[in-house]
């Protein structure tokens, strides 16, 4: 869990990850900024032409599950 975080409320303790998490995993920079050296899905993200639509449509199924 990235550090002054809390879970949201009406989430299970045994879900695997909260939502800014799951954006880091897609790509960090969404989380940390435009400057952060890391990245995790450069491929898939450089595959989607017009916009990075796996995040969009993994978000908002996270987001439909509990948001």
């Amino acid at each position: 869990m990235f550090s002054g975080q809390k879970r949201v409320s009406n989430v299970p303790d045994n879900l695997p990850v909260i939502r800014d998490e799951l954006r880091y995993i897609l790509d960090p920079k969404d989380v940390y900024g435009r400057d952060f050296p890391g990245e995790t899905s450069r491929v898939l993200k450089e595959c989607e032409i017009w916009e990075y639509r796996t995040r969009r449509l993994v978000l908002e199924k996270w987001d439909e599950m509990f948001g």
